[in-house]
């Protein structure tokens, strides 16, 4: 007897590598019957999944959506394309997905710091004291600056004066 974890719509494994691109558990199944049985047809395709005709159409419609299938042509049916190809594909439409993601994560990052400094204008001028924090927070600065680093600075410096004499001339 399986005891495999499923997703909230109870079709996509948990723990299955499909699940990371959108495909669920008889997705998959499907396809596995492509790749094993080429030429079984609707029919057939149902038989080896245990589902109706019916529904092996409607998830085909979803495979073909995905570019796992490759619709008919005049050589032919419904095929399966290279895993190969077809999973490199459905990696990439997900990595653009993440990009896109992340892209929309910095724009309301933005939108949340200004809504912070208008909560609190304070925060726009940052004191540091001390050696060490602020050694720490200018090497934070430095390694996250697109452009420049810009600060006010008094003495003493961090930096030890040499034992040279300073004249004024």
């Amino acid at each position: 007897m399986e005891t495999t974890a499923y997703d909230k719509d109870g079709q996509t494994p948990a723990a299955s590598p499909w699940a990371a691109v959108g495909v669920s558990s008889f997705d998959e199944r499907l396809y596995q019957a492509f790749l094993n049985q080429p030429d079984a047809g609707m029919t057939g395709w149902a038989l080896l999944t245990g589902s109706s005709p019916a529904r092996v159409r409607e998830v085909c419609d979803r495979l073909l959506a995905l570019g796992l299938l490759q619709p008919p042509d005049s050589m032919g049916g419904i095929r399966a394309v290279d895993p190969r190809v077809a999973i490199r594909g459905l990696i990439r439409r997900r990595e653009t997905e993440s990009e896109l993601l992340a892209a929309t994560a910095e724009e309301m990052a933005s939108a949340f710091e200004a809504g912070l400094l208008r909560e609190e204008p304070s925060r726009l001028v940052e004191v540091a004291s001390g050696e060490g924090a602020i050694a720490a927070r200018l090497e934070e600065m430095y390694a996250r600056a697109e452009y420049e680093v810009c600060l006010f600075d008094t003495p003493p410096y961090l930096g030890r004066v040499s034992d040279v004499d300073l004249e004024v001339r």
